[in-house]
């Protein structure tokens, strides 16, 4: 399909890497205007699903300091997570992220994007919990357990 060149408007290939004309780089403003479109469309879709685990902190609320860093061997509270394990879990057209809590309106009203740490792509599926996390009710497993023994022996 023929398009006019942005530059000098000759009319040239839509799959043209550069116009003919005026050697115009136009291939690449469409792959830019692409990524801008796709940026924009995963910016509208932002939604807040949930909470996933801590990447930073593998979902513990510290993290050991590493053997090549000062104070190897010892541990600090994780920030990202604010300590809890815990941070948000948003879903776009791009799959789910990570967001730390302070980050998470800033994400979902586009102020942000991807950043380290803090609003990280995590994929295109949720991933499930690092710990066993207590039931709805806030029963244990373990109460179920000693309910059904406690009255059924004869």
């Amino acid at each position: 399909m023929l398009q006019p060149c942005p530059e000098c408007e000759r009319p040239i290939s839509d799959r043209a890497a550069v116009c003919p004309g005026c050697g115009f780089p136009c291939a690449e403003q469409r792959a830019e205007l692409d990524a801008a479109a796709s940026l924009q469309r995963d910016r509208a879709s932002r939604t807040h699903v949930g909470e996933t685990d801590c990447l930073r902190c593998l979902a513990r609320g510290f993290r050991m300091i590493p053997d090549d860093e000062p104070e190897a061997g010892s541990f600090e509270w994780c920030e990202v997570c604010g300590h809890s394990g815990r941070v948000a879990l948003v879903q776009s057209s791009r799959g789910y992220f990570a967001i730390s809590p302070p980050t998470l309106d800033a994400f979902l009203r586009a102020a942000c994007d991807e950043l380290p740490l803090v609003a990280v792509r995590i994929g295109d599926d949720v991933p499930p919990p690092r710990y066993p996390l207590a039931s709805q009710d806030g029963a244990s497993p373990q109460d179920d357990d000693r309910e059904s023994t406690a009255g059924g022996g004869g």
